[in-house]
């Protein structure tokens, strides 16, 4: 008998766990959304699922640096070294991403770690833990001293703008700079966010402009070089009624920032800044996480670009996945990795671009990676790349199936020769059960034609299809199709 198989177009899509999951409990894991920008690409689909790169363990750094876990990684403007600071110790590593140096201890051994340099103009790199400030220099043999100037106060970031770094004065309304080209510290070089009243949490500069985000309130600042204890001036009219609930969140992405948010009427969204006010990029599936995590203030973020994908990737201590916004389709899905056997959060905690490589440090050990796509393990763990599907219901009515089948990267098999498998779990009652996995070969190498089907899958008045693939192998989804009958009501 002739197949009749359809479209599944909505197959192909974000991470949308609502609340009422009976609603929408989609998931996408290690794979993000990409876009034909001709407008359709294979069998009129708009967009296919790509396989997230794996974590590859820098070739000089076999057994980690420090004792973990890393805190930071930080490319420095003469683009000559990289900072890595593990546990309480930071280290330098020279050009070739080798060679590690122990710059200094640290008096912190957890939590964020704010870094900047003034490159040439003062050849000084600055480290600010929320407690201590500590500066070494770039050029020679590297030493770490402690910042014990009576002008400097605890923060927790630092940032680089004008000949200045600027300091976010931990638990106060309060920013102060350093004296320009330099890490000296003048009497009164403080000044206060007086929109508002509440405390300063984050300072960060962006397209030389300062934006000091607040519990609840942002202004921003520019460089207007006025006298007085700072050059830099509040601008009117540039205010916003929303606050920032982690310092670790903010970040650079895409010529704007980006931070997890709050204000006193909740908190748990996620904001980007556009023409200085900001706007909501989270959804209510992503709310709806975040805000059942717990406390928000330890979330740590970092921005990645790959082939114009700009990802904001961040991490929630209440929570066993990482969530990722792409600027490019507006969309999240999660990525997470195996450890000690069990699925959690991503590895991934931190990440600096270095002469074409992407590095990431780990938030639970001493070992820095590179991203990359022809590696399919994360730290030679296997990486389970999943697609739950939106609901298919039809009024509650019963569904026959015959057919379901996914177009992936077939041929592309394992290095022992065997096939590498796909999974399909079903739930029969809207994602609140599942049956027994079945499984589909990817093909062999070379066996290009290689379709993953599954048939005479029974039926069901609200289903949900789970597909997955843990094998190390290229793992893409393109779209599905199904071959159904309406049964009665």
């Amino acid at each position: 008998m002739a197949e009749n198989k359809t479209r599944f177009p909505e197959f192909v899509g974000p991470s949308n766990t609502l609340r009422v999951e009976r609603f929408d409990n989609q998931r996408t894991v290690n794979m993000y959304l990409e876009k034909d920008p001709l407008g359709s690409g294979k069998g009129g689909e708009p967009y296919a699922l790509v396989g997230t790169p794996g974590l590859k363990i820098l070739a000089g750094l076999p057994s980690g640096i420090g004792t973990g876990p890393i805190r930071a990684v930080y490319s420095v403007s003469l683009n000559n070294a990289v900072y890595v600071v593990s546990g309480a110790e930071i280290y330098k590593l020279d050009s070739n991403l080798d060679d590690p140096v122990l710059v200094g201890p640290m008096l912190t051994s957890t939590g964020f770690v704010s870094i900047a340099d003034n490159g040439n103009s003062g050849n000084e790199i600055v480290f600010v833990d929320g407690q201590y400030g500590y500066y070494s220099n770039l050029i020679g043999i590297p030493t770490l001293t402690n910042i014990i100037d009576p002008n400097f106060y605890p923060a927790s970031t630092v940032s680089y703008q004008d000949g200045y770094f600027i300091f976010c004065q931990t638990g106060t309304s309060y920013y102060f700079i350093s004296d320009l080209y330099s890490v000296n510290f003048l009497p009164l070089n403080q000044a206060n966010k007086a929109g508002d009243s509440d405390v300063l949490i984050a300072t960060i500069c962006n397209n030389r402009i300062l934006y000091l985000l607040g519990q609840n309130t942002i202004e921003t600042w520019w460089d207007s070089g006025q006298s007085g204890s700072t050059p830099f001036a509040r601008q009117d009219g540039q205010f916003a009624q929303t606050g920032c609930t982690a310092v670790g969140s903010v970040t650079r992405i895409f010529n704007t920032i980006m931070w997890l948010g709050t204000n006193p009427q909740g908190g748990g969204i996620v904001y980007m800044m556009e023409n200085s006010q900001p706007i909501r990029v989270s959804n209510h599936a992503i709310e709806y996480s975040l805000q059942n995590a717990g406390d928000l203030s330890g979330s740590t973020a970092y921005s990645w670009q790959i082939e114009g994908h700009y990802f904001y990737v961040l991490n929630v201590p209440g929570l066993n996945t990482t969530w990722v916004y792409d600027i490019a389709t507006q969309q999240w899905f999660e990525q997470q990795s195996v450890r000690n056997g069990k699925v959690g959060k991503h590895l991934g905690g931190c990440h600096t671009f270095y002469n074409g490589t992407h590095l990431i440090g780990d938030q639970n050990s001493n070992l820095v990676y590179e991203y990359d796509f022809d590696t399919y393990t994360d730290n030679t763990q296997p990486i389970e790349r999943l697609r739950q599907s939106p609901h298919i219901s039809q009024g509650l009515n019963r569904i026959f199936y015959k057919l379901f089948q996914v177009d992936t990267s077939p041929g592309v098999g394992l290095a022992d020769g065997t096939d590498p498998r796909i999974t399909l779990t079903i739930s029969n009652d809207g994602g609140e059960t599942w049956g027994n996995p079945i499984f589909a070969s990817l093909g062999k190498q070379g066996k290009y034609f290689t379709r993953a089907r599954w048939q005479r899958l029974g039926s069901s008045r609200d289903r949900v299809f789970r597909v997955t693939c843990s094998d190390p192998v290229k793992f893409n989804l393109l779209s599905a199709y199904l071959d159904v009958e309406a049964g009665e009501a």
